[in-house]
């Protein structure tokens, strides 16, 4: 987004209300989980805009990131990812694989000794 360009307007309190009636989370419900009362969530419904704080509230009750919508209005839709993010994935893989390796060579060496203290 051009740093001259208007920001698209998010009605918070529309999205919140549209997001907890799909969620089936009436307003006496929604202000039990958030520990305020019906009345006040109505007010809510009629925002404009919230503080950070209260928004991550709701959006851990609803299950619903409405961080993510300022974000797709700003067009940072996605993070950048490392070039090589699948690479270190794979190594960090490896490294779990190769740690587990080592213990079962571990045994296996503990149960050859055991078998040839026995013998003897």
């Amino acid at each position: 987004m051009a740093p001259n360009q208007k920001i698209p307007k998010i009605l918070i309190g529309e999205l919140i209300k549209k997001v907890s009636k799909e969620k089936r989370i009436g307003p006496t419900e929604l202000g039990q989980l958030v520990n305020t009362s019906k009345q006040n969530i109505y007010g809510i419904f009629k925002r404009k805009s919230i503080d950070t704080d209260s928004l991550l509230t709701f959006s851990k009750t609803l299950e619903y990131d409405f961080f993510k919508e300022f974000s797709k209005k700003l067009g940072y839709q996605k993070a950048p990812v490392h070039p090589d993010a699948k690479l270190l994935e794979k190594i960090a893989e490896q490294e779990k694989e190769l740690i587990l390796l080592r213990k079962v060579v571990a045994l296996q060496d503990e149960k050859l000794k055991e078998r040839q203290f026995r013998s003897h």
